[in-house]
């Protein structure tokens, strides 16, 4: 079920009832998009949009324009926040979720089909039990933090870290909706070292840590976000840790070799070569040492078949992930004491 709140004007606006049409005084279509993107980035994203000399609607239009476009390829400044009407509440197996429903990756996957990362929720049903303790690093809009929840139980809980602040209130409207006093919201980074990253969405609720230069800094498309490694604001036994941040997993694993070798928690991740790179400054092969090296076993997700195959020549594998933007899921069991 979707339930969408639509101010009467905007229903009276696509009858085509001329009294609720906007004022003269607001720009048109193409005056905004000028306004929001610098002049080469308007004139392409004026090139896949039609009737553009209408008048706009309202802001919230303007970010409904807008959320299809990457922001690193589409760089803008200019950030418009969700309001009540860009809200949607939706039911996925006894969890009820709020998400922006101008949000054109997790969002709109979850209200379109109500699957999100099926092989990913078949892993989390799998391993967690009542009364653990899940970290879910990379929140997004809390669809895992939401499922972990509903697994662990009242005497579990949930750590959800998320850098997009977007995000974090989306969770905190899903907490509330479900009376989920077992999930704790940290709107930052995991990091291996404490301080700061510079943050911004690429498309939808998706995200990732960019450049910090003098020029990347003076460009407005990010956010100063606080960054701290998980060993520092992380206590207590883990049990389970999701990883899903655009490369930055390799910082993420930096900042939690205490955990790590403590609790021995299971951890799944998301992976690939060119982020990893591109962000962790990490080769696929350190990366898999990191956990490796810990006493963990590395098998692979299937996304289609939803089973787990178990990588017993790590070397072959990794000579075989020519792709540097091939997606893995990976996951990492802890061996038992000897």
């Amino acid at each position: 079920m979707v339930r969408r709140l639509i101010p009467e004007r905007f229903v009276r606006i696509v009858k085509g009832d001329p009294v609720a049409q906007p004022p003269d005084a607001l720009p048109t279509v193409a005056a905004a998009v000028h306004l929001v993107y610098p002049p080469a980035v308007a004139s392409e994203v004026l090139d896949s949009l039609e009737h553009t000399d209408r008048p706009l609607a309202d802001l919230s239009e303007l970010r409904r324009l807008m959320a299809p476009f990457d922001r690193q390829t589409f760089p803008s400044p200019v950030r418009i926040n969700f309001g009540q009407v860009d809200v949607a509440e939706h039911d996925v197996d006894g969890m009820h979720l709020l998400l922006d429903a101008d949000d054109t990756s997790v969002s709109r996957t979850l209200l379109l089909t109500s699957v999100y990362e099926p092989h990913v929720t078949a892993v989390f049903r799998r391993f967690i039990r009542p009364g653990m303790t899940v970290v879910d690093v990379g929140a997004n809009v809390g669809y895992f933090s939401a499922l972990a929840s509903t697994l662990v139980g009242p005497e579990g809980r949930v750590i959800a870290l998320e850098p997009n602040s977007e995000n974090c209130r989306l969770i905190l409207l899903t907490m509330l909706a479900n009376q989920a006093e077992n999930i704790e919201v940290l709107p930052i980074s995991a990091a291996a070292e404490r301080g700061w990253q510079y943050f911004s969405t690429h498309v939808g609720s998706n995200g990732g840590f960019i450049g910090s230069t003098r020029d990347d800094l003076l460009d407005g498309r990010g956010t100063v976000v606080a960054a701290f490694p998980l060993d520092d604001i992380i206590e207590g036994p883990v049990h389970l840790m999701k990883l899903d941040v655009e490369g930055a997993e390799g910082l993420v694993l930096a900042g939690a070799h205490t955990l790590l070798d403590r609790y021995r928690p299971i951890v799944i991740s998301e992976l690939s070569i060119e982020m990893l790179d591109r962000v962790s400054h990490m080769t696929i092969g350190d990366y898999l040492d990191a956990l490796i090296g810990r006493g963990y076993t590395l098998h692979v997700v299937s996304p289609t078949e939803l089973t787990t195959t178990e990588i017993t020549d790590v070397a072959r594998f990794v000579g075989d992930w020519t792709d540097p933007f091939r997606l893995e899921e990976l996951l990492f069991l802890p061996t038992p004491p000897a």
